[in-house]
This record gives structure tokens, sequence and C-alpha cells, in this order.
């Protein structure tokens, strides 16, 4: 990855940042499910982007990285249930030139993290994604000890049973700020 540009999330990025988020989360459902898999299918990328819209009326803060005039990762530090510890999104395709923009964009949340009076971020990583959760150890994440099975907004497992995969899971990482 050549040059990248970080930039402050602003409401009109909203579009921006559901297609970057869904793309990446396609790209991660396809090396752990298999390419062409159901599952890859259902991401909702109008939630998402209402999603994002609300966070950033709300003033989260949020960035996103541009190569040129593409799109090419993005961070997030989301309320937590404790005032203490963030809910960290990091979103980018994490091979190895691509190492530094992950970290660039980590980089960023941190100081505002730290601005914040955060202790720590916490965040859930797709089991599997082991080039994500290779990134994440090595920028100083560790899990957590908590999982959660991944469902459909029915209520319905998001791999279903049956199937020669078993159902899609999710860690908390954290890292101390």
């Amino acid at each position: 990855m050549g040059d990248y540009e970080i930039l402050e999330a602003d409401p009109g990025d909203a579009v921006t940042l559901a297609n970057l988020q869904a793309d990446v989360l396609r790209t991660r459902l396809g090396k752990i499910l298999g390419l062409g898999h159901p599952a890859t299918g259902v991401i909702d990328i109008l939630s998402m982007e209402r999603s994002w819209r609300n966070a950033l009326a709300a003033q989260v803060p949020v960035w996103v990285a541009f190569c040129g005039d593409d799109p090419a990762g993005m961070s997030a530090i989301l309320p937590g249930k404790d005032k203490t510890v963030g809910e960290f999104v990091l979103e980018f395709h994490p091979q190895e030139a691509n190492k530094p923009l992950g970290l660039a964009l980590l980089d960023a949340a941190v100081a505002k993290g730290r601005e914040m009076s955060l202790r720590a971020f916490g965040m859930w990583v797709l089991a599997g994604d082991d080039d994500y959760i290779r990134f994440l150890s090595d920028a100083g994440f560790s899990p957590q000890g908590l999982m959660q099975k991944l469902e459909t907004p029915e209520g319905e497992p998001a791999v279903p049973s049956g199937t020669e995969h078993a159902p899609l899971e999710a860690h908390l990482w954290g890292m101390l700020l």
C-alpha cells in the first residue's frame, strides 16, 4: 500500500464507512467460511450506514484513511458500557503491506482514547481471522476470555448448523492504553 492520508470522519462519510466496513467483513468471512458462502451475502449495508450516520451525528471519534481517492481503512471509538473502556473498531485489510496503515489508525485512536481518559479498548474479533488476530496481537491486544456466537437479526445462527463450518464466533480482545 502506498501513501495514505488519515482524516477525521464527518457525517458525509457514513456511506464510505459502511461500504468499507462491509467490504472488509465480506473479505474476512470469505477467508473464514469460503468465498461464496451465503453468510457473506447477508451483510446489511443500509443498517451499517444508518449506524455510522448516528455515530457521526453523536460526534463519536471516527477516522477514515484514504490511499489516493480510495478509502483504505477506518477506526472508531464507540462508547463502552464502562466509561473507562471504549469499544474499538478497526477495519482494514490486514495483509502485510497494510500493517503501517492499521497501526496509524490504531495510533490515532489510542491518542484520542487517552485524551478521553479511557484506560482500555475492547473489540470483538471473528474466530479464524488469523491475519487480523496476528496484527492485533503484534499491536498489543490480547484475548479477554469472552466469546459470543454470531446470529442474524432474527436470532438464527449466522452460519446454520449442519454445514461443514462451525457456528461463527467472535472473541473479545482488549488493549490497555
